[in-house]
């Protein structure tokens, strides 16, 4: 009893004492400081970007208490999004170094993400660490996977190429395009061949640069006649076996095929975030990729000079 009523007077006191410090108030304050990243800071008070949330996170740990959840184990996929900062946060919530982390850079898409293991493993200098490069993929042919190795040279020329299983298939389509609705309609046929039992694509993935894109796209295909095709959400889940999607919600996803959509060189300039983009929708695919453009091709995609001349028409022999 004496405990229960001499613990609010003391709550006060410490309160008093120690005010809990507002952290983002904080943030903001730090960030105002350098006039460059000021600027990225939004106009109200308690708005942030994603790429914020863990910076304030560790810093609310630093300034106000916090329990710690205190994990046996962790284990992180697409550790190649999460920041040093991220992961020092995680690291104060887990029992000694009980860590499984498992990542690949390639497919490294967020402005927070790290460009090297080397910021995360410094955060575990101390404890005994074991590190193992995956490089073999089953999942697609070989024609698939050394074609996605070239884009991949151009794009990060230092990386791990991946090994391919030795699967054979079909070599990667590249279609040229004269006008946006001849590309819809030229995907439109693909999804019709490629249904077909002879080709066996129980799934296929219509894959664009963004979900304004993807909806678009969506509406054109639907409207040629393509009704049992679905749409990824944020959330990246569907249910359709058949789907048009934005490549930067596909991570981790696989299709028996992949039809790449609006490939120019206007969509993807030559940055390295497109290229990535770009080397992420042809590893989605297992067996069979189609590649579609308007105009030029995007330089990372490397397509053969020949494919962008127009046919000619043969001539027919003449009897003498």
């Amino acid at each position: 009893e004496f405990v229960q009523g001499v613990r609010p007077q003391v709550e006060r006191q410490l309160n008093t004492f120690w005010p809990k410090v507002d952290f983002r108030r904080e943030y903001r304050q730090l960030l105002l400081a350098k006039e460059l990243l000021a600027a990225s800071l939004p106009k109200r008070p308690n708005v942030f970007q994603g790429e914020d949330i863990g910076p304030l996170c560790y810093l609310d740990h630093l300034l106000n208490e916090h329990r710690n959840a205190a994990f046996e184990h962790v284990v992180i996929d697409e550790a190649q999004e999460v920041s040093p900062l991220e992961m020092l946060l995680i690291k104060r919530h887990t029992r000694g170094n009980g860590f499984t982390i498992l990542g690949d850079l390639t497919q490294s898409l967020s402005p927070q993400g790290i460009d090297h293991w080397g910021e995360t493993l410094r955060l575990f200098r101390r404890a005994t660490r074991a590190r193992y490069v995956a490089r073999t993929t089953y999942r697609a042919t070989s024609e698939i996977t050394r074609y996605a190795n070239r884009i991949l040279k151009r794009v990060m020329p230092t990386s791990v190429r991946a090994r391919t299983a030795k699967r054979t298939g079909p070599r990667p389509g590249f279609v040229r395009a004269r006008s946006y609705d001849e590309m819809v309609a030229a995907i439109a046929t693909d999804i019709e061949v490629l249904q077909n039992p002879d080709k066996g694509a129980q799934t296929i993935g219509v894959l664009c640069k963004s979900m304004s894109d993807s909806k678009k796209l969506h509406g054109a295909l639907r409207s040629r006649g393509i009704q049992n095709i679905g749409i990824v959400n944020s959330d990246g889940a569907t249910l359709e076996k058949f789907v048009v999607a934005p490549i930067y919600l596909t991570r981790g996803l696989e299709f028996d095929a992949v039809i790449l959509a609006g490939a120019s060189k206007e969509h993807y300039p030559t940055t390295p975030l497109h290229g990535k983009l770009l080397y992420l929708a042809v590893t989605r695919a297992a067996h069979y990729l189609q590649i579609h453009w308007v105009g030029q091709p995007a330089p990372q995609l490397g397509v053969p000079s020949r494919r962008l001349r127009p046919v000619k028409p043969r001539r027919k022999n003449r009897k003498h």
